[in-house]
């Protein structure tokens, strides 16, 4: 009877190692299964960064185009004002004969 207990203790206790070692190989998974998604995760962030770069580029290269449009424009409003002014200014002199050139 005693052989059977001393038998038995001793497998419960390979049982137990068994599970140890069952728990050690969850605990390599986990770690490959960790590794593999923080390189998701950088891989994820990566893109994220190049995506926000993309984006401000984006951002800056439409608020040239308004501010050149403005300032075309501008120029445009001004040349305008000018050629009026210019033909006004002619008018008013009524090309009097001192200001013709001989």
């Amino acid at each position: 009877m005693a052989g059977y207990v001393a038998a038995g203790s001793a497998m419960l206790g390979a049982v137990g190692h068994l599970a140890n070692l069952g728990q050690f190989a969850e605990i390599g998974q986990a770690h490959k299964y960790q590794q593999e998604q923080m390189r998701w995760a950088r891989a994820a962030f990566q893109q994220d960064v190049r995506s926000f770069r993309l984006d401000l580029l984006n951002s800056i290269k439409e608020d040239m185009q308004d501010h050149y449009g403005n300032h075309a424009g501008r120029i445009d409003t001004l040349l305008l004002i000018n050629t009026l002014l210019f033909t006004f200014a002619l008018a008013t002199l009524q090309f009097s004969g001192e200001f013709i050139p001989q």
